[in-house]
């Protein structure tokens, strides 16, 4: 009976001292192999530099609103509490890497143990569509229905501390949620589609993934057609064409001589005069036919002191992309008392 009272201590001695103790505050807490997994979210998935950032987490296994639960981030603790499932912070400069840990613990031990890694990334998306645009213009080239459209990537992204190439970046584009696989791959960061139809809109997205999958980045744009139109401008003999001012209503000339030049926007053309291009004019309901090789300038004289009001038209068509077309319509007064 002695030897096997013996036994029995030290076995429960031996028990005692196998469960640890809690250890609260501390960081470098080991990780138990035994230890169940949380699943972390992290929203946005891909932070950009300086942005805020919420992780949270949740588990099928342990009961989260019964541990507690302890957020380090860059080997500080940041909070603690009973079902702590969340730490928002801000992450810093691009490529600068934010560690959080999750350790939830209960009073005999540490029952899970995750840490996460956040490197900031990002980029841009530019666009630009294939239409033509008249001399001198600053805005960009936008697209009507059916027009190509130009899109590149630009990231920032860096690892090891330095920034990556394009050819160490990989880019997955997707179009309206389908991963456009032939344009995907290593240094793929430029993109050509087709816009849609007027009064529909095509959302691109792209991730730029390096290192792994340690950095990524990623950016969406939404591409929605407008309607092409016209600009029609007096087209003085010795100044050229006042693009500085579009000839909208009525126009009182200096003279009882005018030309005016017209100016598709946003055709899928590579220049005004192109063949693809159709014009047709009207003074007062009547056709003009006799157009130069500029098929967008039309001249109008009157004889010395006639009076009178010539009102004009002018469609556009494009024979390939046939929902590109526009009208566009102005008066020309002569004989006005403004007039020299």
């Amino acid at each position: 009976m002695i030897s096997l009272r013996v036994s029995l201590l030290f076995i429960l001695s031996l028990a005692f001292f196998v469960v640890p103790l809690p250890s609260y505050g501390q960081v470098a807490l080991p990780a138990d192999s035994s230890a169940e997994t949380l699943t972390v979210a992290i929203n946005p998935e891909h932070p950009r530099a300086f942005s805020l950032v919420e992780v949270s987490i949740q588990s099928f296994s342990v009961d989260l609103n019964q541990v507690t639960i302890s957020w380090f981030l860059n080997g500080v603790r940041q909070k603690e509490g009973v079902g702590e499932r969340t730490l928002l912070f801000q992450t810093g400069g691009i490529g600068e890497k934010s560690t959080v840990r999750i350790v939830a613990s209960s009073p005999i031990g540490v029952i899970a143990d995750e840490v996460v890694e956040i490197i900031p990334a990002s980029v841009d998306l530019i666009w630009q569509g294939r239409t033509y645009t008249p001399p001198f213009y600053r805005g960009r080239s936008v697209v009507s229905a059916e027009a190509l459209v130009d899109i590149v990537a630009f990231p920032q992204m860096i690892l090891n501390n330095r920034f990556l190439q394009d050819d160490e970046i990989t880019y997955t584009w997707k179009k309206d949620g389908e991963v456009l696989g032939e344009y995907s791959g290593y240094g793929r960061n430029t993109l050509l589609i087709q816009a849609p139809f007027q009064g529909s809109a095509t959302t691109i997205e792209v991730l730029a993934t390096a290192g792994g999958g340690a950095v990524n980045a990623e950016a969406s744009v939404v591409i929605e057609p407008i309607e092409p139109f016209i600009r029609v401008y007096e087209n003085d003999p010795l100044l050229g064409v006042q693009f500085h001012k579009a000839i909208t209503g009525t126009l009182i000339p200096t003279s009882n001589d005018v030309t005016v030049t017209a100016y598709p926007f946003f055709f899928s053309v590579e220049n005004r005069n192109s063949s693809a291009l159709s014009y047709e004019w009207l003074a007062n309901d009547t056709p003009i036919d006799s157009l130069g090789n500029d098929r967008g300038s039309i001249n109008i004289a009157v004889g010395d002191g006639q009076v009178g009001t010539a009102d004009l038209s002018l469609s556009i068509q494009n024979a390939i992309r046939i929902f590109q077309a526009a009208v566009a319509s102005f008066s020309i007064s002569f004989g006005s008392e403004t007039n020299l």
